[in-house]
């Protein structure tokens, strides 16, 4: 009888690790956590705004970029940790003002990229810069990063606002700008700027005459094109290109 109890309990601890590895490691990290707050599942998804058959798809897939911030927070727990399932205090330490001074390990695949929340990169009417302090961290590997030609200290990860890039860019997308593309324009390509104290995300363009034509991809007509003069020019300040967004599908 002890055998065929130990059979059945081996059996059962099989099953179970097999229905866990088809749930994505995100989602393993996520449920666990659930379990041990108490949270149900339906209550977690709806404080993300989301449908069960999100949360099921992310069992699957894993959680977009921003889902993943939200449910951080929800969660209290670092993107990083969430999205690795790796320890960041060694990489990456808040000071008493509580902004993150990340410091990466250069032989890890894992790099920190500062996160600025306070920064929101309107995709409308402009939003006021109100904070420059890093208050978390995302990872991103370091393989696709040098792939990709990127420097992990020319990086850093804010949030969109509005709709006005839609339907490429929308409400609440991390993007991720590239700081040292910020002399020369690149038409026609997305660019992080600051233009008379307001922090916008926008398409530019630049005019022979030396203007730079500011537009959005929102075609509704609730949008109309920018145009700085020559005379304005120092009035801009491009932050850096876009090179990646992660929100929701």
């Amino acid at each position: 009888m002890k055998s065929n109890f130990l059979f059945v309990a081996s059996g059962r601890k099989l099953l179970n690790n097999m229905f866990m590895s088809e749930i994505h490691e995100q989602m393993q990290r996520v449920e666990k956590l659930l379990a041990e707050k108490g949270m149900k599942k339906v209550d977690f998804a709806k404080q993300l705004g989301a449908s069960t058959q999100s949360y099921n798809n992310w069992r699957k897939r894993g959680m977009p970029g921003s889902t993943l911030i939200k449910a951080a927070g929800i969660l209290d727990v670092s993107p990083a940790w969430l999205d690795t399932g790796k320890i960041i205090d060694a990489q990456s330490v808040r000071d008493a003002s509580g902004s993150y001074n990340v410091r990466n390990d250069p032989s890890g695949d894992d790099v920190l990229i500062p996160q600025y929340e306070d920064i929101a990169l309107a995709a409308g009417h402009g939003s006021y810069i109100d904070n420059e302090t890093a208050t978390n961290a995302l990872a991103f590997k370091r393989t696709w990063l040098n792939k990709k030609g990127y420097k992990e200290n020319n990086l850093v990860v804010v949030f969109a606002r509005g709709d006005s890039m839609s339907p490429r860019i929308s409400d609440g997308d991390v993007l991720l700008v590239k700081t040292d593309e910020n002399h020369n324009i690149l038409d026609g390509k997305v660019y992080a700027i600051n233009y008379a104290g307001e922090a916008k995300v926008k398409r530019l363009s630049k005019r022979f005459d030396g203007s730079v034509v500011v537009s959005s991809d929102n075609q509704t007509g609730h949008y109309r094109d920018e145009i700085i003069s020559p005379e304005q020019i120092e009035q801009l300040n491009i932050i850096g290109r876009v090179v990646w967004i992660g929100g929701d599908m």
